[in-house]
């Protein structure tokens, strides 16, 4: 066994310098390795937190778009089907107040769709019935009738599914 301290003439100890480094040398990096893996194990939890925040924050952000989607475009749309089903065109519908406020609205508010159907369907509308422009008008009943129950059809799909998502 090595000692620590040998002989020494003068006080009767003497120090081996040698022992000593390797043993301190042994216990630091003993020390190190334990404040390394301490902090390796505290950076995997921020990780872990991190990512469930992540995850949070990409679920609000979706529920608050389709609550938008849906306050802005697909409900008024929804609760004003009446004016699809009985569109006039823009001339005819300039003493309507409501006329000229609602239809705005919803093309101010068309890029919330994140449904390619309802945004084509709404577009179709808005050509074959003029609901901004008497120059646009068609005079094809038939194609103004099918461009009528298409957007009634595709509110109505995203009604639904929209208030699926919202409550899930």
């Amino acid at each position: 066994m090595v000692s620590l301290a040998a002989p020494n003439e003068a006080s009767g100890i003497t120090i081996n310098w040698d022992v000593l480094g390797v043993i301190s040398n042994a216990v630091l990096v003993t020390v190190l390795i334990i404040v390394t893996v301490y902090y390796a194990i505290q950076t995997h939890k921020q990780a872990v937190v991190m990512h469930k925040n992540m995850e949070n924050d990409r679920i609000i952000r979706k529920y608050d778009q389709l609550r938008e989607e849906m306050n802005k475009l697909i409900g008024p749309l929804y609760g004003k089907r009446h004016l699809i089903k009985n569109a006039y065109p823009a001339s005819t519908a300039k003493w309507y107040t409501e006329y000229w406020i609602f239809w705005p609205e919803i093309k101010q508010n068309i890029y919330l769709s994140r449904s390619d159907d309802l945004t084509s369907a709404l577009m179709n509308y808005f050509d074959k019935v003029a609901v901004f422009s008497e120059d646009k008008l068609d005079k094809d009943q038939t194609a103004v009738e099918k461009s009528k129950k298409r957007l009634i059809e595709q509110i109505e799909t995203r009604y639904d599914e929209l208030s699926k998502e919202i409550d899930d």
